[in-house]
């Protein structure tokens, strides 16, 4: 069984959705790291969408060797929990290492314990 690796951006299957929670099959970018996908068969993924907006919780996408197509803005506060056993996963691209870390501070931002 393949399984998704940190910085990965894969196609998955979002649905069923709720409410103003994002829906369908589309990219999304694999935030967990190998260990933690390897010991739940779960990975946290942040949906990429086509959508541009200008709030601080939406990251420009930059892909290692731009041939994958897919390009937008990954939703760093829909990240979501996700089965990637059931939900029948496929890798296209591999995030930037300097976009994965700009995803990374706005998760931890919250997060993180209030003061």
């Amino acid at each position: 069984m393949k399984i998704p690796q940190q910085r990965d951006i894969i196609f998955i299957d979002f649905d069923p959705s709720l409410g103003k929670e994002i829906q369908k099959r589309r990219p999304g970018l694999v935030v967990t790291n190998n260990e933690f996908n390897k010991r739940t068969g779960f990975c946290y993924v942040c949906p990429i969408s086509s959508t541009k907006r200008k709030a601080p919780l939406y990251v420009d996408l930059i892909v290692e060797g731009e041939t994958s197509g897919i390009s937008g803005q990954i939703s760093v506060h829909q990240m979501r929990s996700m089965d990637y056993t059931k939900r029948k996963f496929q890798k296209v691209a591999v995030c930037d290492l300097a976009t994965f870390s700009a995803v990374l501070e706005r998760i931890e931002a919250f997060v993180s314990l209030e003061n």
